[in-house]
Parts: C-alpha cells; sequence; structure tokens
C-alpha cells in the first residue's frame, strides 16, 4: 500500500465521519439555538429542520455504509 493509498483510507475511514458528526452536530446546535431564541427566525428553524429530516437518511447512506 503506497502513502497515497494510506491517506486515502485513513480519509475514508476516520476524519471524514468524524467532519460529517460534526457538522450534523453544529447544525442540530444551530437549530437548538433557533428554537430556543424564537422570535423571527423560526421560518429559519422549521426549514433547516425540514432539510436535515429530509437529508440526513441518505448522507447517513452515502457516509457510513461504502
Amino acid at each position: 500500500m503506497t502513502r497515497k493509498e494510506f491517506l486515502f483510507v485513513i480519509w475514508k475511514k476516520v476524519f471524514r465521519p468524524i467532519l460529517f458528526l460534526g457538522v450534523i452536530y453544529f447544525s442540530i446546535d444551530f437549530l437548538y439555538k433557533l428554537y430556543i431564541d424564537g422570535g423571527e427566525a423560526i421560518s429559519t428553524l422549521i426549514i433547516g429542520v425540514f432539510f436535515l429530516l429530509l437529508l440526513l437518511p441518505h448522507l447517513l447512506d452515502l457516509q457510513f455504509f461504502h
């Protein structure tokens, strides 16, 4: 295995899932803070939750099962 192949495997199996989970965590945290603050940002909250729920199964399938 060459260094390039090794780095690709490490990227695919370690760093990409950590990055993906970090993005999901901060997205959910952002939407939660919008919910707590309330006010005029409620439309952003609704749209964000809708897209998160719509895309989450697809992204999880792409990320962890291939």
